[in-house]
């Protein structure tokens, strides 16, 4: 499974995807909500890890965003 973590807190992310490794997950990140659709329209993922505390674009804004698009609505967030 290929999972998109979307986070600002880079400690994090590191400890979330050590901790998915671990499991047998694959996964990706930005930290950057303005690269979100680019990472979804280069790469297939399963599941989207999503802060909604982004301090740039809302994390809920983005969630919204995804759940109206026609390619991406499918994914679970």
């Amino acid at each position: 499974m290929k999972i998109l973590i979307v986070d600002e807190d880079a400690q994090f992310v590191r400890y979330l995807r050590k901790l998915l490794t671990e499991f047998g997950y694959q996964s990706e990140f930005i930290s950057r909500p303005e690269y979100f659709f680019q990472a979804l329209d280069n790469i297939s993922f399963q599941l989207i890890l999503l802060n909604v505390h982004l301090t740039t674009t809302g994390g809920i804004e983005l969630l919204r965003q995804v759940k109206d698009h026609p390619l991406h609505c499918t994914i679970p967030v």
